[in-house]
């Protein structure tokens, strides 16, 4: 598609020259009329091209969004740790919807439950000097969803100014090796 794209460009260009280099003629109206359906052809290919390119990334665009959605739960911080995207991982386990997450503190979100001491001083820790922190793990109870056992671990992006927790309900596994 890209190559069909770069040839179609060529051809535009040359036959663009070919017209300049008759413009200065007096004759070039006529030496020019039969180039004009190869223009209009040449632009029709530049238009599918220029369509076929939206379309793939239109669909490069929902695979992402899809993946994002069924991956484990994911929350996108400021610096200010504020929660600039959740994706539907994340809502679907703790039973929230955007507007309960998105642009709230992180400690603020499900009634405060995630102020938890070790989620601050990790998120503290990465914010100072770090970018990225091992996985640990928190238990927790969540309203309207109960106790969970979170592996949880961050990393600074952006250029440090924002932070990505990755967060994996292990709740099953613990329960079960004990």
């Amino acid at each position: 598609m890209k190559q069909k794209l770069v040839n179609a460009r060529q051809r535009l260009l040359l036959v663009m020259g070919e017209y300049d280099s008759l413009a200065g003629n007096e004759n070039a109206t006529l030496e020019a009329l039969p180039a004009i359906p190869e223009l209009r052809k040449l632009n029709e290919e530049l238009e599918t091209a220029i369509e076929e390119l939206w379309s793939i990334n239109e669909e490069v665009t929902k695979a992402n969004q899809a993946l994002l959605s069924t991956v484990t739960p994911l929350l996108l911080l400021n610096a200010e740790l504020v929660v600039v995207m959740a994706n539907q991982s994340f809502e679907r386990v703790f039973g929230l919807s955007p507007g309960e997450v998105e642009g709230k503190l992180l400690y603020s979100i499900s009634a405060g439950s995630w102020n938890i001491p070790r989620l601050r001083e990790m998120l503290e820790r990465i914010l100072a000097d770090s970018n990225a922190a091992p996985a640990f793990e928190i238990e927790q109870v969540f309203p309207g969803v109960g106790r969970k056992v979170l592996a949880i671990t961050a990393r600074r992006l952006g250029g440090g100014q924002q932070i990505l927790l990755d967060i994996k309900d292990v709740t099953e596994l613990r329960e079960r090796a004990e």
